[in-house]
């Protein structure tokens, strides 16, 4: 959309290099960036092995009760 001027777009560092030469990049001051993420599935449904298995990563990585 940039690309065609209908908006912005905000690109990590990679993707903005491969960017069209038509598109204005301007670099960001460097700072760390957070992101609040979730993990949901349907309630009253048993997860898979694997499900289980990343939840169990997860809150062992994170220290999530």
């Amino acid at each position: 959309l940039a690309a065609e001027g209908l908006g912005v777009t905000i690109l990590p560092r990679h993707l903005a290099e491969l960017a069209a030469p038509r598109v204005v990049r301007i670099a960001v001051a460097p700072q760390t960036l957070l992101r609040t993420v979730g993990i949901a599935w349907r309630q009253g449904r048993q997860l898979s092995g694997a499900a289980t298995a990343l939840l169990t990563l997860l809150r062992e990585a994170l220290r999530v009760d």
